[in-house]
């Protein structure tokens, strides 16, 4: 039976009598498009709102303010709700170069370079021209009356990049302290674009005048200003904080590192504070459920004094970062330490949410949000497929053996002079159950398209395509034909299939292991089987087949032998013991470790390829693929 459901699947085809059975495992999607080894991914990405609030002071009369969160509902009807609002103006620039309006009552509505508000029931209302409010970007506010008032955004805080227009006036606000931001000069001084070029804030009465002394005026926190860009910029400020992709640190549901860049634009080096902080939870359906904070690691590479390593980033942490040079930050999210979460609604999404702050002491100071998907519990919500389930691929490493002790029951394995690696492929089906592999084979499957009900002429999605795992080469052709399956890589411009296998176990068809995989309950899982190796199995070690002293055949090389004669059947009972840390580095040096990757202690009992049992032990890990 196959299950087609409106999140990603995974199908995987076991070979029986009757023919080859599918079962899939579901989990949220990711990102469209996105191709990850024996793992389906289809359309849908993760929200993600992690929120704080900022409030902005707003005086009677002009208001030149910088809005550093996207706000959560961010119709402009609803940020200004309440508040005594006559207008609220973005710049919006379609020119090449912009002289400022010295006084902002000539601003029109229909100025080139200007959106506007106008809430309702102004009469000037029709000539609105702004719907919605943007995080990252300045805005010029009018409020009408005598007496202050407050504006209060909940909101995701924006990584938004100044766009400078070169040889222009330029509208921006930077993410500065609370408490004193740096000075004009400070600020500028690193940019050769900016330095000694004319700046402008707006005065208590609501007209633009210049910074006349820039070595002492210092920067606001929630404000805006008017800066000439001479020549082309890119400048940030002296500190630039950025992602590879993206406005914010995103593991989704399968990374486990991401990177945060710190660049220091100054002519000394700076020390960079990082704190982990909580996130607000949501006011709307329209964002994911806050399941708690992301549990986050930050490498440490302090050479000189040798403390190298993954350090929990439970606590304030600083990051020297050299005059002139960029300093990147590992991070890493440690899913096994996420507190449990059973949403209230099955059907919701919910994302572990937390806010990185980063600030230099100096007047610098920003927030990053933090997202991640959970490994939620035992289940993926309400269709009861384990979070774990798909392939994991991996190697066992083999270090210690028993020797052979007459009379001794069980010896105590021993160390070996080296270490002997091989290759372990497990499945996790739909329902928990785990197999071994000896090989699988990866191709896919299209999706199927239906006529658009709304649309006349176009398609729609009708089912997602997928990869088909296979572990009967005989039947991929048979089913290739039966389904349009095709190869799921190109090699030389032709799509072909992908293969992994392991070289020492020799059955062919999946083998069911006894025990249950690891879960966030029980991480300490163990998974046992017996690989049966029959004494006329070509991969026995007693059988040659062209030596007539191993080839279990009679002298007239016809007539077979039974066992016991010239081979043995040979039992693996192999024991898989889950452990919580990692047996190669027991302190937590390892990112991923009880996430995507998982291992323990591997035992493989040896009968009937010695006249005593043989008992070897070593690691193992494994990743899904």
């Amino acid at each position: 039976m196959k299950f087609i459901t409106r999140r990603s699947q995974r199908a995987f085809v076991y070979p029986s009598a009757t023919g080859s059975h599918i079962r899939c495992a579901r989990r949220p999607a990711l990102f469209p498009g996105l191709l990850i080894l024996l793992a389906v991914c289809a359309a849908g990405s993760v929200a993600s709102a992690q929120l704080t609030t900022q409030n902005i002071s707003l005086s009677p009369g002009w208001n030149a303010v910088y809005m550093e969160v996207q706000p959560e509902q961010r119709a402009c009807d609803v940020v200004f709700r309440g508040l005594p609002i006559e207008s609220v103006w973005m710049w919006s620039p379609k020119t090449t170069t912009h002289q400022f309006v010295d006084d902002p009552a000539q601003l029109a509505p229909d100025h080139p370079d200007w959106l506007v508000y106008f809430p309702s029931p102004a009469e000037e209302a029709p000539l609105t021209t702004l719907m919605s409010v943007l995080g990252g970007h300045p805005y010029l506010i009018k409020v009408r009356g005598a007496l202050p008032a407050t504006l209060t955004v909940k909101g995701q805080p924006a990584l938004q990049s100044v766009k400078w227009q070169g040889d222009s006036f330029n509208f921006v606000g930077f993410s500065v302290s609370e408490e004193q931001g740096p000075t004009f000069q400070e600020f500028f001084s690193p940019s050769t674009a900016h330095t000694g070029q004319a700046m402008y804030r707006l005065s208590t009465q609501g007209r633009w005048i210049r910074i006349a002394t820039p070595a002492t005026t210092r920067l606001e926190h929630n404000k805006a200003y008017w800066v000439f860009c001479e020549g082309p910029s890119t400048y940030q400020g002296p500190v630039h904080v950025y992602v590879d992709q993206g406005r914010s640190v995103n593991f989704s549901d399968i990374l486990v590192e991401s990177q945060l860049h710190i660049k220091n634009e100054t002519t000394s080096s700076k020390t960079i504070t990082l704190q982990l902080n909580d996130s607000e939870s949501p006011d709307t359906a329209d964002f994911p459920e806050r399941a708690g904070g992301v549990a986050l690691s930050w490498w440490k590479k302090d050479y000189d004094g040798g403390d190298v390593g993954w350090r929990n980033l439970d606590s304030a942490v600083t990051v020297s970062v050299a005059a002139g040079a960029t300093e990147t930050v590992r991070l890493a999210v440690r899913r096994a330490d996420f507190p449990a979460y059973t949403p209230g609604n099955p059907d919701a999404d919910a994302t572990y949410q937390s806010l990185l702050s980063v600030s230099d002491g100096a007047g610098f100071a920003m927030v990053a949000p933090v997202t991640a998907r959970g490994l939620q519990t035992t289940a993926d919500k309400a269709d009861g497929v384990p979070m774990r389930a798909g392939l994991w691929v991996g190697n066992v490493t083999v270090n210690k053996v028993s020797e052979h002790v007459p009379g001794a029951v069980n010896p105590e394995p021993q160390p070996t002079a080296s270490e002997f690696q091989f290759k372990v492929l497990l499945h996790v089906d739909s329902t928990g159950a785990v197999r071994l592999l000896q090989q699988v084979t990866q191709l896919w499957k299209p999706g199927t398209l239906i006529a658009d009900p709304e649309n006349p002429g176009m398609e729609i999605m009708d089912t997602p395509g997928e990869y088909v795992l296979f572990t009967d080469y005989d039947k991929i052709n048979t089913y290739l034909d039966a389904n349009k399956i095709e190869g799921a890589v190109l090699r030389d411009g032709a799509p072909v299939g992908r293969r992994i296998s392991t070289s020492v176990f020799s059955f062919t068809e999946p083998l069911l292991l006894a025990g249950a995989f690891p879960t966030l309950e029980n991480p300490t899982a163990t998974v046992t089987g017996t690989v049966t190796l029959d004494y006329d199995d070509p991969m026995n070690p007693f059988k040659h087949r062209y030596h007539p002293d191993h080839n279990n055949l009679r002298e007239d090389y016809a007539t077979p032998l039974g066992e016991g004669i010239e081979s043995w059947t040979i039992n693996r009972h192999l024991v898989f013991d889950f452990t919580a840390t990692d047996p190669d580095f027991p302190e937590g040096a390892q990112s991923g470790w009880g996430d995507d990757e998982i291992g323990g202690i591997y035992t493989e009992t040896l009968e009937g390829l010695h006249r005593s049992a043989l008992i070897t032990q070593g690691t193992f890990r494994i990743r899904r693929m």
